[in-house]
């Protein structure tokens, strides 16, 4: 588990991914990936500091970590960039999820005045 953002880190997703790309290639088992990343992060950290940076952090995994189903792994991968394994969903049923869930795409953290947009990639089993 990532200690700042309470997300699971990149050495558990990735155990996890491999039986569903294992099962994928072996039965067709569906199952999709996000991939986001926090545009304007390096400026967050640049104009207004580490603390207010690591608040961004914080409150966008508990933002997601809100609006995503219990079975999804949501994790921290790098510095600002996340993964969300979604087992047994096919991109329509993904694309469905991910905007039913609301990611607000814009939000401000506390104590700044830069508004946070997050950059999201939905890949599903057959375009991997």
């Amino acid at each position: 588990m990532d200690e700042l953002t309470g997300a699971d880190n990149r050495r558990h997703v990735l155990a996890e991914f491999e039986p569903h790309l294992a099962n994928y290639i072996r039965y067709g088992s569906a199952f999709s990936l996000i991939s986001m990343d926090i545009d304007h992060f390096k400026a967050v950290n640049d104009s207004y500091g580490h603390l207010v940076g690591d608040d961004v952090l914080k409150r966008f995994s508990e933002i997601v970590s809100e609006r995503i189903r219990r079975t999804d792994i949501f994790a921290r991968t790098g510095g600002e960039e996340f993964l969300i394994l979604m087992p047994h969903t096919t991109r329509q049923f993904q694309m469905l999820i991910f905007w039913q869930r609301d990611l607000e795409k814009r939000w401000r953290p506390s104590g700044s005045k830069l508004p946070i947009t997050n950059i999201s990639r939905l890949l599903s089993a057959p375009e991997l």
